[in-house]
């Protein structure tokens, strides 16, 4: 015998508004014709010993037509998140009471922002004597350029740090789990944005709320992702991609310095007591003696030193330290950036039909 045919009870809908245009509703369908085979109440007819369908309940949830778990209806926008038989007086039909609720690959993502920061080396900076008062921060930014140094001109160890300002940029959306499981995730966490980065975060219920921010291309690093599984009402994955905004860009700001120099003739005027022959030497002190230390290198490697002569009592200027910009690279030299424009973040996998 073949299952019977369940009908829609359009009459009885229970219908609750929600946002962006959708709605929380529940159907009434109706499965007659019901023949509960080798069941107490049943009639003994048809094929015997059909597995799973010996009660009224299999009957009724086998039913033609009748929407199942997971099922998308048709607007869109809903999904079947929950199927309830009852029983009537009359046992050959029965109620279905169909509940029907946001589908979540249709709801708008979320964009939530958090402050953040990060230790980094002070290179460069200005000073404000506080000796006889407050501190007050310099009027102009004529010392920006000069590297950090005591009154002395030593360099300060260890190094002068500072923490600066991030911002941490999580994006939360519903996805299938055959979107998550295309992407090659590795193409694009722990890489920064190649191009401008786009963030949109949408209201659905209220399009002047709308907002929009755009990040310049290397100043976003893809931090962390998570691809969460849930069941509710179906198999899917909130992802939560977690990017990091710094405006001062990801590029590593990495000075040249270490213990060794190279060094050639003896610069005219030199005063100190020592000076190497040419080649790759540990790095001198003002008086010409190596030291234990570190001193900052020009490109091709030699040692940067104050303005010659050193007279007592005149003034020390030493020459900028050399700082690169410094970006990692994969193993084919390719740089770690990525267009994370490609992702489509903020565009539902499920059209709304409103």
């Amino acid at each position: 015998m073949a299952n019977p045919t369940a009908f829609l009870r359009y009459s009885n809908r229970t219908v609750r508004k929600r946002s962006a245009g959708r709605y929380d509703y529940t159907d009434l369908w109706q499965v007659p014709n019901i023949i509960s085979v080798n069941s107490p109440d049943g009639d003994g007819t048809g094929p015997v010993n059909r597995p799973g369908t010996n009660t009224w309940i299999h009957e009724a949830l086998n039913a033609n037509n009748l929407p199942q778990i997971g099922d998308i209806s048709q607007d869109g926008g809903m999904v079947c998140a929950q199927i309830a038989p009852e029983s009537l007086d009359d046992q050959g039909t029965a109620n279905i009471r169909v509940t029907w609720i946001e589908d979540p690959l249709t709801l708008p993502t979320e964009v939530h922002y958090f402050s953040q920061g990060k230790l980094k080396d002070a290179w460069r900076g200005m000073y404000s004597d506080c000796s006889t008062g407050a501190p007050a921060i310099p009027p102009t930014l004529s010392r920006n350029n000069e590297d950090i140094r005591n009154a002395a001109g030593d360099r300060f160890s260890p190094g002068v740090k500072y923490e600066a300002p991030l911002e941490r940029i999580e994006i939360a959306c519903h996805v299938s789990l055959s979107y998550h499981d295309s992407i090659d995730w590795s193409q694009y966490v722990k890489h920064w944005n190649s191009v401008n980065f786009v963030v949109t975060q949408k209201d659905p219920d209220n399009p002047a709320n709308d907002s929009t921010r755009t990040f310049p291309k290397g100043t976003v690093f893809f931090a962390d992702k998570r691809g969460q599984l849930t069941k509710d009402p179906y198999m899917h994955r909130l992802l939560t991609c977690t990017f990091l905004y710094d405006p001062d860009t990801w590029g590593i700001r990495v000075p040249e310095r270490g213990p060794r120099a190279r060094f050639g003739a003896k610069p005219a005027g030199w005063a100190g007591i020592w000076w190497p022959s040419a080649g790759i030497y540990p790095v001198i002190d003002f008086m010409g003696h190596p030291y234990g230390g570190v001193a900052e290198l020009d490109a091709t490697g030699a040692m940067l030193l104050p303005t010659l002569p050193v007279a007592d009592g005149a003034a020390v200027t030493m020459p900028n330290p050399v700082v690169n910009a410094w970006y990692p690279v994969d193993d084919s030299g390719a740089l770690l950036s990525a267009d994370f424009a490609d992702l489509d973040l903020f565009t539902p996998e499920r059209t709304i039909v409103i």
